[in-house]
This record gives structure tokens, sequence and C-alpha cells, in this order.
């Protein structure tokens, strides 16, 4: 069983190197932390939720669909319209600071989140947000990658 094991490793840990060669970002493309801004409105993310100089409110703190409110450190970088993050980096959460937008993170229901109130994103996860056809204000959707 042990020779199994170690095999598998060492298959396993040759897979990852090949996609993080592959995708030639600092990550790998699986890692997650990705946030894709195809609405027209500017929004913010942080990369480093925990440190740094402003401040975030953040309403599922421990990740996932779940309510745990917290005012955290970071570093608020904005994100254009028609944007995406930086890829060799991992978004820890973002936000709209001028619109209340909806969100669904994975395994929850959609709810509003109020201008200025951040989604933090689990490691493996990424996020798309767009213009929710009915009500005309960005929709988020937070996946597994």
């Amino acid at each position: 069983m042990r020779g199994r094991l170690t095999s598998l490793a060492v298959v396993a840990a040759g897979a990852l190197t090949a996609v993080v060669a592959l995708s030639g970002t600092g990550h790998a493309a699986s890692d997650g932390g990705d946030l894709n801004n195809e609405t027209q409105w500017k929004m913010h993310l942080t990369y480093g939720l925990g440190s740094g100089s402003d401040r975030c409110d953040v309403w599922n703190y421990s990740g996932g669909p779940f309510e745990n409110w917290k005012y955290a450190p970071c570093t608020q970088r904005s994100l254009g319209g028609k944007k995406r993050s930086d890829t060799t980096k991992d978004t820890d959460a973002f936000t709209f600071n001028d619109r209340d937008y909806l969100v669904r993170v994975a395994g929850g229901d959609t709810r509003w989140a109020t201008k200025g109130v951040w989604t933090k994103l689990w490691d493996n996860q990424d996020a798309k947000c767009v213009v929710d056809p009915m009500w005309g204000v960005p929709y988020c959707t937070v996946y597994w990658s």
C-alpha cells in the first residue's frame, strides 16, 4: 500500500508542475483566486486580506456562503469594468464600493451585498461578475475553480 501512495504522490506532484508550467502564471490555472469583472463598473479587490493599511468589511470572513462578519485589514485595489484580476496573484475578496450588488457563493443562495461590503474567496474559488438582466446591478458568482 505504501508503494502505491508514494507513486500516486509523485504522479500528482508531476501533474501539478505541468499545470503550473502550462498556465504561464505564478499559480496553477486551477488554484483559484481569479476575478473577472464583465460589468461596466469599477470594483475593488484585495490580494492580502488580513494585512494592509486599508480596511475591508467582510460579510463571510470564514469563506463560503455563511455570514461571519469581520472588519479586517486589507489593501484595496481598483479593477475597472471589463477587466480581469492579475492572474499571477490570488484574489482574497472583492466589492463594489459605489453600488449594491448581488452575490452567490458556491453552496449558498443569492443575496444582496451593500456597497462597500466585501465577499471573501477561498483559495480554490474564482468569481465572475456580470450585469443582472432583471435588476441592472452587478451579479457576482463565486464558484470552485
